[in-house]
């Protein structure tokens, strides 16, 4: 296993002054499922305080775990005595740790076995419950026990799902079982834990694993409605905002109920919210009609709706994708759709002879619905003629005509 040069200095020092150290949990998890860590963390037998006395640079970060950060240059390396943890009595956080000397009863507490297994350059794999052969055969399985793994932590039966989704991996049938039988006791972790967990789950590359539980109505309190499929959901774009719109719409779920009890962020919640309303509209079929839409959406918005249409539904998908190809060559071509794009301004209309006032813009939104039927018409002459036409009552009472009339 590749370490950090920080990761190996801090490991190499340890061993030279007497003690274990290792690098353990999700770097080494990522390592053997062929991804990279997103960061490094070692435990080792010694204690904060001699961690701290064989270190020139030392942060106290969680003394009360165990834990100091270590610095190395611009490299902060976060170092954890091996330790247990006694009971649980809100079903989170343990009640008392003990800094021990022993590396197995460390990887013992930990929640899973991909996330318990150690290394080091000396003695290389350390995997005591068979973390490494869970991960080739696909498996998601807790340490030991999974009804006491749960109890002990229930945020750890979203943790493993969350695993499941990320990796495609399946819960074993034991470990299942244990999370479904204590599904309800989620209610009881905070809504910035549970949402945290829930959308690293959404977002990852099989977020379908989470249907046993969205089945077993356990995230009901948290306003996600219980459906028995989520498969469609897999081939959505994995962004927070449309996973979420996805997920409302494949469950029923109320995105602003689902909002106020997961405590979303304004952005997050507010992108999920214009998915879902451009949701109800019609898939456009016309030039014309993506243009509209274009004018009401703008491009981004207008791409992730129809694609996200597309994506849940295989009936929809060929309209979908029609209109996502008719949006693409209005873009290639220019075709204007706001009114920044109008060859016209509310400058040239007062030079005119337009009275300055609402009315101006008006007339400018009029010229726009015009120019989305008839892009080609988006001329100023044209445009300050049809205006006229308006303003003075008299010509054809049709648009396009009296567009044509002025062009040819």
């Amino acid at each position: 296993m590749w370490l950090p040069d920080a990761v190996l200095a801090c490991i190499k020092t340890l061993k030279q002054a007497g003690f274990q150290g290792y690098a353990v949990g999700g770097c080494v998890r990522d390592w053997l499922c062929g991804l990279k860590p997103k960061d490094y963390d070692v435990a080792t037998s010694a204690t904060p305080e001699q961690v701290t006395a064989l270190f020139p640079r030392v942060v106290p970060t969680g003394l009360k775990y165990g834990t100091v950060t270590v610095l190395f240059g611009k490299e902060p390396v976060e170092v954890t005595t091996f330790r247990v943890e006694d009971g649980y009595s809100d079903g989170r956080r343990p009640d008392q740790v003990r800094l021990i000397d022993n590396l197995i009863e460390d990887l013992a507490r930990r929640d899973l076995t991909i996330n318990a297994m150690a290394f080091s350059p000396t003695t290389g794999l350390i995997d005591p419950f068979g973390g490494e052969r869970d991960i080739r055969r696909g498996i998601i399985r807790a340490v030991g026990d999974p009804a006491v793994r749960f109890e002990e932590d229930r945020l750890r039966i979203l943790r493993a799902f969350r695993f499941a989704a990320t990796l495609g991996y399946r819960l074993d049938t034991d470990t299942l079982k244990a999370a479904l039988q204590q599904a309800k006791g989620i209610s009881s972790v905070s809504a910035e834990r549970v949402t945290g967990e829930l959308m690293r789950t959404l977002t990852g590359a099989f977020p379908s694993r989470l249907r046993p539980l969205v089945e077993s109505g356990a995230l009901l309190p948290w306003g996600i409605r219980p459906v028995s499929s989520l498969f469609a959901l897999d081939f959505t774009s994995p962004q927070r905002a449309v996973r979420l719109a996805a997920l409302c719409l494949l469950t029923g779920s109320d995105l602003e109920d689902l909002g106020l009890r997961l405590r979303l962020d304004r952005r997050t919640y507010k992108e999920a919210s214009q998915l879902l309303f451009e949701q109800t509209k019609p898939i456009p079929t016309t030039e014309s009609e993506v243009r509209r839409r274009l004018c009401e959406a703008g491009p981004d918005l207008l791409s992730r709706t129809l694609r996200l249409q597309g994506d849940l539904s295989s009936a929809a998908a060929p309209a979908a994708a029609f209109a996502a190809q008719m949006t693409g060559r209005i873009l290639r071509r220019g075709d204007p759709y706001q009114l920044r794009m109008l060859a016209v301004t509310g400058e040239d209309l007062i030079q005119a002879g337009f009275a300055p006032g609402p009315a101006i813009k008006r007339t400018l939104m009029r010229l726009l619905d015009a120019v989305l039927k008839d892009p080609g018409s988006n001329q100023k002459q044209i445009l300050l003629r049809l205006a006229l036409i308006w303003e003075n009552g008299k010509g054809p009472k049709d648009d396009r005509q009296a567009m044509q009339g002025e062009r040819f």
